[in-house]
């Protein structure tokens, strides 16, 4: 029994694509999970069925349903349809939901009506649950971020798991509970949200990176899963590239002309424009499954994305015409989908445009209506205006390949011989068509009304007499012809005004041109199929060689090796493998190059070569066991020796896996190179046995594997030659139907950890454009390291996070260090941000200038406090050192000058520098190489934590408490009252008007400027990331 809904794209069904069945079409009438169970059909006639035989098995099991608890969900009823059925052996009558009304299934909530508003309100009654609980409790900012990434994101990424939020309503639904810590940890509000997000100094997941993370990677899972969910997945891929009218596959190419392409109700189209945003793609086993064929290379969604020309002298008319056409395009009919080239709209060869009514009429679709304005457009600008009135396509738009191969015309419909009938026909006059309309039928022929096509258009008039075959009707200007029917076929016409008594002009609708050579489907209909050849084994290992390995010279060495142990009597084989990383070797493209090689027991054949990208120890540990493995002969047995127990849990791990293609292959690193090896072994049929060898420990051919794969990471560094391509390994029989890469690169680790650090790198790149920061990382090298030593810093932040930080003293720390390190500390400046009480209030120390961060390390009247903070510091830090054997004694002189600079007279200047940096938790490279001289390059490691921990100790006690005691005897004197303290808002003395015209001045000028920031910061994260891929070396921040 056909029941349930369909889901099906109208996808090109011709040899070529050989596409199977269960690719276009999805058929669901039934999900089940425990006691949770939803029907699902196309009518009401479908799921009255349905409930009868659900209801017949329950009655056999005498099993009972309680129909009132489940809910009826109708969409696009047909008007006059009852919205209620029958449930349950009792025959509860339920009703229809009202459309805003939703219904829960596994979590999942659902409604009728179309939108997403109902789930973003259950994901923000969540977060308000959340942050009330939180409101009155004495928690730390670690708290708070604790039960934000562990329980408040899990709740909303199962909330969320359909909805596609922007990134703006992600901001606003997560602002409650950022607004809660900023709150708790005593910072204004206005501070950058990014310094609470950065992973390394609070640690909160925006909701925004958590939502890219968990979609992200479960994107990548859904698109290679064979089940229901990759199958619609790939259904709803496949429509939204009909509908925009791509030649190539959606997944892999046009990442320009999809980011500028918005489709509603299309969850997986967005979730992809999103995914390609941030450099993600595609690189599918298999393209001839997705790619149309056509004989033009303009598509026409190319075409209406041109821009015009600014010089064009209807630029802004023609633009606008442009944008609608962009829409009318995208929203065209289902009936017009296969609407997506040039070819489908020409005729001639591709050199002459079809009329809008002859296109409606080759897809069997009434040709009533008006013309589209993405065709009105594409007449505009693809006709050649100075074709005398023909439509020739300009040059550049005619076809460039003219099919040779088999097609499929219009089939003639010859006019029947039912006298009462008097159709339109056309017919073949030597080498001239005639048209006309049927007047009088008999059994053999029939007699017609001849009229005459225009030469420019589609336009027929009457005949008044052509040639002595005519009749001629006395006082009736009538040409009348006889034909036969099998050389006549049908045509539609239909009056070309509204004037219905207008009879002497009719509009021809057939595409009567393209009879006989109109192409309807694609060429290339058939496809010839090379003959299965049989080989032996000795040529089938060398075919695995060829089939995993891209360089010729490893090919070569491998081939030659193979052919070696083929001809040994024992096939029982000992390889001692092993691999080398190190993050200085780097080649001509600042990639980090990495060795495998491998030596076999009691010989002297061995092998080398390097690998690329994600470096780790591991990954070139792999690739040694890998090598080796494709010269084993068949059938052999293998015992492999080496001293990495990650990669022997990863080949373990591959080998007893049921399914090597879900989730638990993609939560594997290096899955690439593992699934490589268990090809390997099943195809050769080795019997294989790793043994673990302790590294380093005096194993002379481990010893010698270690020496042969430095060996090669050299020589892969100067020889491309020598490095495997992993695009290559996985391009024969990989499980996968579309493997993730990034930026051109293959994600060979687990993906969900790889899209949190993409996620994570664009939020926290964001924290080094702030005002605070940006200046430290804007006109730098991607070497920062070289002036300052941002390890120490965040050394110290972690130190202070590293018990979560769950008592109130750590957490006070964390807080006071956050704030004097972001410029949050309550100087004058940044009160005058949120009261305008402080505009005319100076320093409080010295009553001079104005108080800034830049200023209080210089301000005359706190001095005294920094030298005495000073002081206090570095007797902490000589009595630190005492707990070290140093090669000799540190006097406090030399700890003053090799810390604070300006203390040496040759630099007195560098004191505003020191000290500012200082608060920021900076210390400079010239720092730690003066104390290495003093101490040691350890003890300087750990002087350098103390120092920024001493420092701020000091500057707490005897700086800032002093200072903001005289804060508190200006405002006293003042007569400030904590009143008017309490006041979060300036107050407005212009006029409504002015008011208005400030803030949306203000308003413009944010917005540009976040969009900078966010693009800026964008460029600033990919460069990065790339930098990690490539070399596995983190930026600073």
């Amino acid at each position: 029994m056909n029941l349930g809904y369909k889901l099906n794209t109208n996808w090109p069904t011709i040899d070529f694509h050989n596409i199977i069945a269960s690719e276009t079409t999805l058929k669901v009438s039934c999900i089940a999970y425990a006691d949770d169970t939803a029907w699902i059909a196309s009518n009401k006639d479908e799921i009255t069925k349905i409930i009868s035989i659900s209801n017949s098995f329950f009655e056999l099991n005498d099993i009972t349903i309680n129909g009132e608890k489940s809910e009826l969900l109708v969409w696009n009823t047909p008007k006059g349809t009852t919205n209620e059925i029958n449930m349950g052996t009792d025959l509860i009558l339920i009703k229809a939901n009202p459309p805003l009304k939703d219904a829960r299934y596994l979590g999942t909530y659902i409604r009728s009506r179309a939108g997403q508003s109902h789930v973003i309100k259950r994901a923000q009654q969540e977060i308000t649950s959340i942050t009330n609980a939180l409101r009155h409790k004495k928690v730390t900012a670690s708290q708070i971020a604790y039960v934000n990434n562990v329980v408040l994101m899990a709740r909303l990424e199962y909330r969320l798991k359909t909805t596609l939020v922007s990134e703006n309503q992600c901001q606003i639904l997560h602002n409650r509970m950022i607004t809660l810590l900023k709150t708790k940890m005593r910072i204004i509000r206005s501070a950058n949200n990014n310094i609470f997000t950065h992973q390394n100094i609070v640690g909160l997941v925006p909701l925004s990176q958590h939502l890219r993370t968990a979609q992200y990677s479960e994107f990548i899972i859904r698109i290679n899963s064979r089940d229901w969910d990759g199958i619609s997945t790939r259904i709803m891929l496949r429509n939204a590239q009909l509908r925009i009218g791509l030649q190539g596959c959606i997944l892999v190419d046009y990442i320009e002309l999809i980011l500028k392409i918005n489709l509603q109700n299309n969850f997986n189209f967005n979730l992809l424009k999103s995914f390609k945003d941030q450099m993600f793609s595609f690189r599918p086993t298999d393209l001839t499954t997705w790619n149309l064929t056509t004989q033009h290379q303009h598509t026409i969604i190319s075409i209406l994305h041109t821009s015009v020309d600014v010089g064009h002298t209807n630029f802004r008319k023609l633009e606008q015409s442009r944008i609608k056409a962009i829409e009318s395009f995208i929203k065209r009919p289902a009936e017009l989908l296969d609407i997506n080239f040039l070819d489908h709209i020409t005729h001639n060869n591709g050199v002459d445009m079809l009329f809008w009514t002859q296109i409606k009429k080759i897809f069997s679709k009434n040709p009533k209506g008006p013309i589209p304005n993405f065709f009105k457009y594409l007449e505009e600008i693809a006709i050649d205006q100075n074709s005398n009135g023909q439509r020739t396509l300009i040059e550049r738009y005619q076809a460039t390949i003219i099919p040779t191969n088999k097609t499929i015309s219009l089939t003639p419909s010859p006019p029947s011989k039912d006298g009462r009938r008097k159709e339109w026909i056309i017919t073949r006059d030597g080498d001239e068509y005639q048209y006309g309309k049927i007047l009088k039928k008999n059994p053999t022929q029939f007699s017609y009304q001849h009229w005459i096509r225009q030469d420019n258009n589609n336009l027929i008039t009457q005949c008044a007499g052509c040639s002595t075959n005519s009749t001629h009707i006395e006082d009736d200007p009538v040409c009348v012809k006889k034909e036969k029917y099998h050389k006549s076929t049908i045509i539609d016409v239909k009056r070309s005004t509204n004037n219905y008594q207008d009879t002497s002009t009719f509009e021809i609708l057939t595409p009567v041109d393209l009879i006989k050579t109109r192409i309807i489907t694609k060429p290339s209909l058939y496809k010839n199929e090379s003959l299965f050849v049989s080989f032996d084994i000795p040529s089938y290992n060398l075919d695995i060689i060829k089939r995993t390995i891209s360089s010729t010279l490893l090919i070569t060495e491998l081939s030659d090796i193979l052919r070696c142990l083929e001809q040994f009597d024992n096939q029982e084989f000992h390889f001692f493998t092993d691999g080398s990383m190190d993050l200085n070797c780097i080649n001509n493209e600042d990639v980090v190059v990495m060795g495998a090689g491998w030596i076999l027991k009691n010989t002297d054949i061995s092998f080398s070569c390097g690998i690329r990208f994600h470096p780790s120890s591991t990954r070139p540990e792999l690739l040694a066991i890998l090598t080796a493995l494709l010269v084993a002969p068949s059938e052999s047995r293998v015992h492999i020796h080496t001293n990495s127990q990650v990669a022997i849990d990863g080949i373990n791990t591959i080998n007893n896996m049921v399914s090597r293609h879900g989730r638990k292959f993609l939560k594997l690193n290096n899955y690439i190179i593992l699934f490589a090896i268990y090809d390997i072994i099943t195809s050769k049929r080795l019997d294989i046995e790793i043994h673990k060898v302790k590294g380093h420990s005096g194993c002379h051919w481990n010893d010698m594997a270690d020496a042969i794969a430095k060996i090669g990471r050299e020589t892969a560094v100067v020889n491309s030659n020598r490095l495997v391509d992993l695009q290559f390994i996985c391009s024969y029989s990989f499980p996968l139907l579309f493997l993730p890469v990034w930026h051109s690169i293959e994600i060979d680790r687990r993906v969900r950890q790889f899209c949190r650090i993409v996620s994570e790198s664009l939020e926290e790149v964001t924290w080094s454009l702030n005002s605070n920061w940006k200046d430290y990382f804007d006109n730098q090298t991607h070497d920062i390291s070289i002036e300052w030593n941002w390890t120490a810093h965040w050394r110290y932040l972690n130190n202070i996070n590293k018990s979560r930080c769950d008592n109130l003293d750590t957490n006070n720390t964390l807080i006071n260090f956050i704030k004097s390190s972001n410029n949050l500390l309550l100087t004058v400046d940044n009160l005058r941000k949120r009261n305008d009480i402080y505009d005319d209030i100076p320093c409080p120390a010295c009553r001079d200038h104005e108080e800034t961060l830049n200023h209080l390390v210089i301000c005359a009247g706190l001095e005294q406090a920094f030298l005495t903070a000073e002081k206090e510091m570095i007797d902490k830090i000589q009595k630190y050192l005492k707990r070290f054997k140093c090669k000799k004694s540190v006097t406090i002189n030399e700890l003053y000058i090799s810390i604070f600079e300006y203390r040496d007279p040759a630099f007195p200047e560098l004191k505003q520098r020191n000290r500012q940096e200082l608060l920021r938790g900076l210390i400079s490279h010239t720092i730690v190489k003066k104390l290495r001289k003093l101490t040691s390059k350890r003890i300087a490691s750990r002087l350098s934590l103390k120092i920024i921990k001493y420092f701020y100790e000091a500057f707490r006690e005897h700086v800032w408490k002093p200072r903001c005691k005289m804060m508190n005897e200006l405002e006293e004197s003042l007569h400030i009252t904590p009143q008017d303290k309490c006041k979060t808002s300036r107050t407005h003395k212009e006029d409504v008007e002015t008011q208005r015209d400030h803030y949306r001045h203000t308003l413009i000028a944010f917005r540009e400027q976040k969009a900078s920031k966010y693009n800026e910061g964008l460029c600033r994260c990919k460069d990065h990331l790339y930098r990690l891929v490539t070399t596995g070396l983190l930026p600073p921040w």
